[in-house]
């Protein structure tokens, strides 16, 4: 009986757990080569600077990504940095505090991950070089969500592959 039951329980987890998997939407961009995965409930919107930007439902959090070619000069570009310059992140968001920072994988890259809090918002970043590519994410979002949102944030942002 208790089998029974586990397995019934598991057939249940299993079913979950795929409807959530399918219910993604994956965004391509032919131009710069990549796509990412990100839940079917943002709205993807134009924006001035990044390649690709979306917004969770509400408005409370966005999600962007910027590109720089890698054999130009970031510091060309007014919203972007490096890792190699980071301190300059510091500077360009003064009324945020640093709050962690440490290595991570994307899409096969070693990426710095930088978490930032201000009075009501968090900030992170992943930086890395990929082959052709500054690539910067940067999401905002309200510092009392932060808790709820840093899981499917860092899931977005592993989801980034170059092709």
């Amino acid at each position: 009986m208790k089998r029974a039951l586990f397995l019934v329980l598991t057939f249940i987890l299993f079913l979950t757990s795929s409807a959530a998997a399918s219910s993604d939407k994956i965004y391509e961009n032919q131009q710069y080569k990549f796509r990412m995965t990100f839940p079917d409930t943002w709205q993807i919107r134009q924006s001035k600077y990044a390649v690709f930007e979306a917004d969770a439902p509400g408005d409370n959090l966005t999600l962007a990504l910027f590109l720089a070619p890698s054999n130009g000069t970031p510091t060309n570009y007014k919203l972007f940095f490096t890792r190699k310059d980071e301190e300059n992140l510091l500077k360009a968001l003064p009324s945020f505090d640093l709050i962690d920072k440490r290595h991570i994988s994307i899409a096969n890259y070693d990426a710095l991950q930088v978490l930032l809090f201000s009075d009501k918002r968090y900030n992170v970043n992943y930086i890395f070089t990929s082959k052709d590519y500054y690539v910067l994410i940067v999401t905002l979002g309200k510092l009392n969500k932060f808790t709820q949102e840093q899981p499917i944030i860092d899931q977005i942002a592993s989801t980034l592959t170059f092709f």
